[in-house]
């Protein structure tokens, strides 16, 4: 009689480690830390094809699929995930946020360092910040030649400044 009590509690026992982890859920265990916003990404047809390969490339590692196989769906695959990598790479490159200000000037400096100044309308030098003739900034339309001795607004053309008298030969822009 001692045997069959010392068996059924050991089957008990048994029982109870294996059963424990299923009834109780340890808070420890549940890992909270993992930032679940990368999801949005899984449907995205970069990620399709880039784990299409993989899937195919462990097809191969364990001889679910020939070698000729491989290499064709290889191929196709590639193909789509460069050509989701380009059309990404296009629609950062088009998407500015409107307010983004370094966007807006680096557009307009592209635009304006191939043309004429805005304020004296005389050929700019490449990859000028300002006028070599006027002075004035390249960046800001609305920025006129300053005077360099007392830093008042200069007329278009104006050879000699209208407050101080003078020359406006050597000027800068103040914005």
């Amino acid at each position: 009689m001692f045997e069959l009590i010392a068996g059924l509690l050991v089957a008990i026992f048994c029982m109870w480690l294996v059963l424990e982890p299923l009834v109780r859920l340890r808070p420890d265990a549940v890992d909270q830390t993992h930032d679940w916003s990368d999801l949005d990404e899984i449907d995205s047809p970069k990620v399709k094809a880039l784990t299409a390969i993989s899937e195919i490339d462990f097809d191969l590692a364990t001889g679910k699929l020939s070698t000729e196989d491989h290499a064709a769906l290889k191929a196709r695959y590639a193909e789509e995930a460069l050509a989701a990598i380009a059309v990404e790479r296009q629609e950062d490159e088009q998407v500015a946020e409107p307010g983004d200000l370094a966007e807006a000037a680096i557009g307009m400096a592209r635009e304006i360092s191939e043309g004429a100044c805005p304020i004296c309308d005389k050929k700019l030098d490449p990859g000028a910040a300002f006028c070599s003739t006027c002075g004035c900034s390249i960046f800001a339309a609305e920025s006129h030649a300053r005077c360099w001795t007392c830093g008042s607004a200069l007329e278009k053309e104006a050879r000699f400044c209208s407050d101080c008298g003078s020359p406006a030969t050597v000027s800068a822009t103040v914005d």
